[in-house]
């Protein structure tokens, strides 16, 4: 019973009164997509394609906050989340408002890294 009390109470906490966009990091999303925990979704040719728009960039820390389109490929809906970027890719030419191409890569430390990215 506690358990279902604490289910529920997080679900609402998470869960905005529109249903389209969800503020998570990364990790967290990923294990409340994928709740076994050992099960790793697997992408088509080790890359996953997404559309979005960005929302911040933190170069300093390689990260980016992108609004993203569903990414039918791992059973997400519209959301804003929080990536890391793949050392090496540069987040100097990116910032907020712009619209972006981008590919996930599984990494088990963060769930999902983004491998590449470009402007729209």
């Amino acid at each position: 019973m506690k358990k279902i009390v604490l289910i529920l109470a997080l679900m609402s906490a998470i869960t905005p009164a529109n249903g389209e966009d969800i503020s998570l990091t990364n990790k967290h999303h990923h294990a409340l997509n994928h709740p076994d925990s050992n099960k790793i979704v697997e992408p088509v040719n080790g890359h996953i394609l997404g559309t979005g728009k960005v929302v911040s960039v933190n170069a300093a820390k390689q990260t980016i906050k992108i609004k993203h389109d569903p990414i039918k490929a791992l059973n997400w809906p519209v959301m804003t989340m929080s990536f890391t970027v793949e050392r090496g890719l540069k987040l100097t030419d990116i910032k907020a408002g712009d619209s972006v191409t981008f590919t996930l890569k599984p990494d088990n430390k963060e769930g999902y890294i983004i491998a590449t990215l470009s402007k729209n």
